[in-house]
C-alpha cells in the first residue's frame, strides 16, 4: 500500500499506523531502557494529520515498548553508549524502517546520566511532523562482563590500586581513586589504560606495537624519567597533567596528542606532538614541542626559561601570545568533544551481585582422595565442606571436575538430529549444535575448609601440614573436563588459596601446556606424569601464541579467542580417554562479599579461568616471573607487587556457538547494580 492512497482518500490512516507500528517493532527491541520517572515534556509541531499520526505512532512504540535485548544489540550499544550531550541519529541505516514508511528518522540526545530526549521526524506526502520528548529514565544495562574489560579493578571499596612489575598487553581499567604504577620492578605498558581516578608513574616503559591511549578522568602524574612514547597515541586527561621528571613524549614519526582539560606542568625537554591545555600551562625548564601548542590559561615560564613549539620560539615577553584552544576550526577536537570521549571510555559500568542459589545444591560433600584410583572427580554442583587428602603421597595427583554427559557405554553424548537444543529448537544438520558435545555447568561453593592464624581459609588439600602450606610439593592439580562451566562461590569470609605447585585449570591448557596423565585401562591410578610449569618465559610463550588476537566468526569481530589451530588439537574425548579433551576457558570464581580474598602468594600458583568479585582485593605479592591467569579479573582493586604475567582471552562457548552473555547467562544478576562503600566525589569527568 502507497502513502498516495490515503491522500486520495482510498486508505486508511488507521491501517497505516498499524503497519508502521508493526515494522518498527524492531526499533523498539534495539532499545531496552526502564522508566525511572513520570516527568516529561512532550512538545508536537506538525503540518498535517498524517504525518502527525505516523510520528505519534513512533514515538509511541520507542518510549512504550520495554524489550529485553542484549548488550551485543548494535542500537542498543550506542544508546547505552552517549556521553552527556552526545547524540545519533537513525534513518534505516541501522534499523529497517522499510521502503513506504516516508522520510522518518529518530534522534537520541543524552542530556543528563538519568535523563534522554527523543525527537521523530516524519515526512509523508510533503507533509511533516516532529514530535519531541524529554523523558526521566535509566538505560538498562547488563552486568559489565569480560567482553570489553578483561582486566578491571571497580573501586566499589575505598582501596588504591597498586602495581609494579606488571606487563599490560591488553586494555586495562581502574575504577579506583588513586592508581600507581610503582617503583621496584619496572611496569611494561603495552596497550591503552583507562583510568577515572588518578593516575600516577613512578617506573614505566612503553612497549607498544600500535598506538596505545592513556584516558585519565582525574589527574595524570609523571615521576618517569624515561621516555613515555604511546606509538602514536594520544593522552586525554580530565584535570591536571603533572610530569616531574624530564622525560620525553613522543617519538619521531610517531607524534603524541595531548588533551588536558586542567592545568599543565611539566619539566620535560620534550614533546613530539600537539598539545592542548584548558587551563594554565607552566614550564619549569627548557622545553620544546614539534607540534602544535593551544593554551586557554596563562603560559608561565619559570627561572627565565624557553618554549619552542612549532618552529616558533616563546619568552615571557611573548609567552600570551600562543594561540587559545577555544575557538579553533573543526579540524580540531573541542574542549567537549574531548570531555565526551573520556567519560565514554570510562563509561558507567554496573557491577551486580550474583545470585547462585538456585543453581547450588543445598547438599555437602567432602573431596576425600581415593587411593586406589589416585583420583577424585566431582561431577555434581553442591559445597565442599572438606578437602582432606593423603599428605604422604598426593604428589601430583588430580582432582577431575568432569562436566561431559556420557551415554550407556561411557561415550560423550553429542547433539544429534531431532533432539531439543538448550532453547528449545529442534536440532538439524545445519544447527550449531548439531554433533557437539552435550555438557552441564557446575556449580560449587568452597565452604572454609582450613584456619591459619584466625583466617578462614579454603584449599585444595586441607590435610597438608604447615611446612605445604607455602612450600612443599604435596598438592592436587584441579583439571576440569569437558566443555562445560565451572562456578566457584566464595562465601562470606573465605580466602580462596591454593598450596604451592597447585592450579585449576582446564584439561586442554594442562596438556597445551606440556602436562600428562597417566592411567591404567581401567581408568585407575590416575597420575599427573609431566607437569606443566607456569613459571619461565616458555610456557608465557606458549599461552599466548594459542590466543587469537582478533577473530570474526558470523561476521562479527572477537577480540582474544583460542586460536583454531588449539582447538584443533583436542576432539570428542572416547570411553575413558583423558587425553583427548575439550580446550576451554570456562572456569569462574565469584563473589559478592568484601571479605572474600584470593591469595595466589604462592610459587607456581595458577587459574585459566575467570574471577568476579567487584568488592574483592586480588593480592599477587610473591617474586616470581609466572603466568597467573589465562582468563580475566574484575575486583575492586589490585596489590600486585610482583612480575606476573596475565593472557587475556574471553569466556567463550566455542562448541555451542553461545556467543552472547554466556558470563551474564552463568551467574545470574540478582537486581540491583552493587553500590560503591564509599562517595565517588573524586569523578571529575565521567559519571558518579
Amino acid at each position: 500500500m502507497k502513502f498516495s492512497n490515503l491522500k486520495s482518500k482510498r486508505g486508511s490512516v488507521l491501517f497505516i499506523v498499524l503497519l508502521v507500528m508493526s515494522v518498527l517493532v524492531i526499533l523498539a527491541a534495539a532499545i531496552y531502557y526502564t522508566v525511572a520517572g513520570q516527568r516529561e515534556q512532550v512538545v508536537a509541531e506538525y503540518s498535517g494529520e498524517q504525518a502527525y499520526q505516523t510520528a505519534l505512532s513512533v514515538d509511541n512504540i520507542v518510549t512504550s515498548y520495554i524489550v529485553n535485548k542484549k548488550n551485543s544489540n548494535p542500537f542498543k550499544q550506542k544508546m547505552i553508549g552517549l556521553a552527556n550531550g552526545a547524540s545519533f541519529t537513525t534513518s534505516g541505516s541501522e534499523v529497517d524502517l522499510g521502503t513506504d514508511l516516508g522520510a522518518c528518522k529518530i534522534t537520541v540526545t543524552r542530556i543528563s546520566n538519568t535523563a534522554f530526549k527523543l525527537i521523530t521526524d516524519v515526512s509523508v506526502n510533503e507533509e511533516t511532523a516532529r514530535i519531541e520528548r524529554v523523558l526521566e529514565m535509566t538505560t538498562a544495562v547488563t552486568p559489565a562482563g569480560f567482553d570489553g574489560r578483561f582486566f578491571t579493578s571497580t573501586g566499589l571499596c575505598p582501596n588504591d590500586t597498586y602495581l609494579t612489575g606488571q606487563t599490560i598487553t591488553s586494555k586495562t581499567f581502574f575504577d579506583n581513586e588513586f592508581v600507581m604504577f610503582a617503583s621496584g620492578s619496572s611496569n611494561t605498558i603495552k596497550s591503552d589504560l583507562i583510568c577515572a581516578g588518578t593516575l600516577a608513574f613512578e617506573s614505566v616503559t612503553f612497549n607498544c606495537t600500535a598506538p596505545a591511549e592513556i584516558v585519565v578522568g582525574n589527574n595524570f602524574i609523571n615521576n618517569e624519567n624515561q621516555a613515555i612514547d604511546p606509538c602514536g597515541g594520544s593522552f586525554y586527561v580530565g584535570g591536571n597533567f603533572v610530569s616531574n621528571n624530564t622525560s620525553p613524549y613522543g617519538s619521531s614519526g610517531k607524534p603524541v596528542k595531548m588533551y588536558i582539560l586542567g592545568d599543565m606542568t611539566t619539566k620535560g625537554s620534550s614533546i613530539t606532538g600537539d598539545v592542548y591545555v584548558k587551563g594554565d600551562f607552566t614550564v619549569s625548564s627548557w622545553l620544546t614541542i614539534t607540534g602544535n601548542l593551544y593554551v586557554d590559561g596563562n603560559v608561565i615560564l619559570k627561572n627565565g626559561v624557553g618554549l619552542t613549539a612549532n618552529g616558533i620560539s616563546y619568552n615571557s615577553s611573548n609567552a600570551s601570545s600562543v594561540p587559545k584552544w577555544t575557538g579553533l576550526d573543526s579540524t580540531h577536537k573541542t574542549q567537549d568533544e574531548v570531555k565526551a570521549y573520556i567519560s565514554s571510555c570510562l563509561g558507567n559500568p554496573q557491577y551486580f551481585g550474583w545470585n547462585l542459589a538456585d543453581k547450588l545444591s543445598d547438599t555437602p560433600y567432602s573431596i576425600v582422595f581415593d587411593a586406589t584410583t589416585n583420583l577424585y572427580t566431582i561431577t555434581d554442583s553442591g559445597t565442599i565442606v572438606e578437602s582432606r587428602m593423603d599428605a604422604r603421597n598426593i604428589s601430583n595427583q588430580v582432582i577431575l571436575i568432569d562436566t561431559n554427559v556420557y551415554d550407556a557405554y561411557g561415550n560423550v553424548e553429542k547433539f544429534a538430529v531431532g533432539d531439543l537444543d538448550p532453547d528449545g529448537k529442534v536440532i538439524d544438520a545445519t544447527s550449531r549444535y548439531y554433533n557437539t558435545p552435550k555438557c552441564k555447568d557446575i556449580y560449587l561453593k568452597l565452604q572454609a575448609n582450613k584456619v591459619v592464624g584466625g583466617k578462614q581459609y579454603f584449599t585444595w588439600n586441607s590435610n597438608a601440614g604447615v611446612g605445604d602450606w607455602d612450600g612443599g610439593t604435596n598438592n592436587p592439580f584441579v583439571l576440569i573436563k569437558g566443555s562445560g562451566n565451572v562456578v566457584f562461590f566464595l562465601p562470606d569470609g573465605v580466602t580462596y588459596k591454593p598450596q604451592k605447585d597447585s592450579f585449576v585449570m582446564h584439561m586442554g591448557w594442562y596438556y597445551e601446556l606440556g602436562g600428562t596423565i597417566t592411567f591404567t585401562a581401567d581408568k585407575s591410578n590416575v597420575t599427573a606424569t609431566s607437569v606443566p610449569t607456569l613459571q619461565g618465559t616458555g610456557t608465557i610463550s606458549i599461552a599466548a601464541n594459542s590466543i587469537e588476537p582478533h577473530k570474526t566468526i558470523d561476521g562479527k569481530d572477537y577480540e582474544s579467542l583460542i586460536k583454531d589451530t588449539v582447538l584443533a588439537k583436542y576432539g570428542d574425548a572416547g570411553a575413558g580417554d583423558y587425553r583427548q579433551v575439550y580446550i576451554h576457558n570456562n572456569i569462574f570464581f565469584a563473589s559478592n562479599d568484601v571479605n572474600t580474598s584470593i591469595d595466589l602468594n604462592c610459587q607456581n600458583v595458577g587459574i585459566t579461568g575467570f574471577v568476579y568479585a567487584p568488592f574483592m582485593t586480588l593480592e599477587l605479592k610473591n617474586n616470581e616471573t609466572a603466568l597467573s591467569m589465562i582468563g580475566g579479573i574484575i575486583v575492586s582493586d589490585y596489590l600486585m607487587s610482583s612480575t606476573r604475567s596475565f593472557i587475556c582471552t574471553l569466556p567463550f562457548d566455542y562448541y555451542h556457538g553461545n556467543k552472547d552473555s554466556l558470563f551474564e547467562d552463568l551467574l545470574n544478576a540478582s537486581g540491583d547494580p552493587l553500590g560503591s562503600s564509599t562517595v565517588r566525589d573524586w569523578r571529575i569527568v565521567g559519571y558518579n
